[in-house]
């Protein structure tokens, strides 16, 4: 059965193809969404907080909201502080992609996968999933 585990595999490996078809901008919105989803996917399965309670965000932005979960809930201030610092950036980068007229180019691109990567493994080794 598919999970959110799943969908962020898929979005970090889609980013990485993207980057081999020079289609850069396209790439930084599925770094940060595979990372967006692996956090998800561990406030669901590993911290008990369910995807109806992810959802309501109580006028809060909703991405905002997970970020401060699963800092909230990282076992020591440096993790925490490793996390936000990784996630806030790449929100950014993605926010930059989306909405402005900004081409991105392969370094800046690459930077950010490198970056999803090592919050990708952040939280596997804090998390184990």
């Amino acid at each position: 059965m598919p999970t959110l585990l799943t969908k962020s595999q898929e979005n970090t490996l889609a980013a990485q193809k993207l980057v081999t078809k020079q289609m850069y901008t396209a790439s930084v919105h599925c770094a940060y969404y595979g990372c967006f989803q692996h956090i998800k996917q561990i406030l669901h399965n590993k911290l008990n907080f369910d995807y109806a309670k992810q959802d309501n965000a109580n006028g809060k932005d909703s991405h905002l909201a997970i970020l401060d979960e699963i800092v909230n809930k990282a076992p020591t201030p440096q993790q925490a502080k490793d996390i936000r610092n990784i996630f806030q950036w790449l929100k950014s980068e993605r926010k930059r992609a989306d909405y402005s007229i900004d081409i991105f180019k392969d370094t800046v691109s690459l930077d950010v996968i490198s970056k999803s990567i090592t919050l990708h493994f952040k939280l596997k080794e804090i998390w184990k999933i």
